[in-house]
């Protein structure tokens, strides 16, 4: 466990995001759920070419939002009516992922809304996806586990972590116009607000409790929390944003696929190569910060030590003198 001396302003900050994340994925669910009951068809699909999110999927997040924001309270009350939520969510994903598994039908697809036969992306009419079945299943159990303070945090983390990751993919076959990637002929396909939704709801996970599990050491002031913090949304933004020009480059026709691999991955080196030598630098000059200051509490225990020297010296002289 670190024992480093945590950034309290930072704190402040990912638990407030955490609060502000649990309002965006409940007003995604209820704005889908919207455009279900007065057939709105940008807030269910937000583009006629991609899929719906379906209703059931718009529920859990509405209910997963609730469970966000009810699990920080320091009422034990509102923390059982989290985990109730998250029981109901998954208990909605398992049964979604078992009608894939055994290829039965139990009816809680069309229960709040009805979806034609001929809709678009769709494996059965208003059935989520088998990932979102089974990111709701882990949701719901890491909100479950997180509203349970005596429970060890860090596999709540990781099902956040395995989340967000899953639907940062799928953002990215939509960022990038990949289409395999958030989707296949055999199951419904990702709709993008869903992906959002649940990166949202992972990361507001992860925000909730700062200063537990993996996330003690983002928050920490040592060097290391420090260099987290700079290292980590650069791992996240710079692939990202060279995959996005290698990608547009070659539909645009400026260079072949060859020159566009080299591309992305010398970009990748040397911004990474920067980004190291920067941390680097930075960890250098805490350093020399570092011995300076143990040098400085060396000088000043030296000076006291003499101090106490000549004192203890000269009241022993008088000691003697008067003996």
């Amino acid at each position: 466990m670190f024992t480093a001396e945590l950034d309290r302003h930072l704190i402040k900050v990912l638990k407030n995001a955490s609060k502000l994340f649990s309002i965006f994925v409940t007003l995604i669910g209820c704005l889908v759920l919207i455009g279900w009951y007065f057939d709105i068809q940008i807030l269910k699909s937000v583009l006629p070419p991609w899929a719906t999110m379906k209703p059931n999927t718009a529920l859990c997040f509405v209910l997963s939002g609730l469970a966000l924001n009810f699990l920080r309270s320091k009422q034990k009350l509102k923390r059982r009516v989290a985990q109730g939520l998250a029981l109901a969510i998954t208990t909605v994903g398992l049964l979604t992922l078992s009608q894939y598994l055994f290829g039965w039908n139990l009816g809680i697809d069309q229960l709040l809304f009805k979806e034609p036969l001929e809709a678009l992306h769709t494996y059965s009419p208003g059935r989520m996806s088998a990932i979102i079945a089974t990111n709701f299943s882990l949701m719901g159990f890491a909100l479950w586990l997180a509203a349970d303070r005596s429970i060890y945090y860090r596999p709540v983390q990781i099902f956040a972590l395995i989340t967000a990751l899953t639907n940062l993919q799928v953002l990215i076959g939509y960022f990038y116009g990949v289409e395999p990637i958030f989707g296949s002929s055999s199951f419904t396909y990702t709709a993008i607000h869903s992906a959002i939704g649940f990166v949202l709801l992972s990361f507001g996970i992860l925000f909730a409790f700062p200063t537990k599990g993996l996330m003690n050491l983002i928050v920490s002031n040592s060097a290391g929390g420090m260099t987290a913090r700079v290292l980590l949304p650069a791992a996240l933004a710079i692939p990202l944003s060279l995959g996005w020009l290698r990608v547009y480059g070659e539909n645009q026709g400026w260079f072949d696929h060859a020159f566009g691999l080299s591309f992305h991955v010398m970009g990748n080196v040397a911004a990474f190569t920067g980004l190291i030598w920067y941390c680097t630098k930075g960890l250098i000059r805490l350093d020399v910060k570092r011995k300076h200051a143990e040098d400085a509490l060396k000088t000043a225990y030296a000076e006291l030590e003499l101090k106490v020297q000549e004192r203890t010296g000269r009241y022993a002289f008088l000691y003697r003198r008067h003996d």
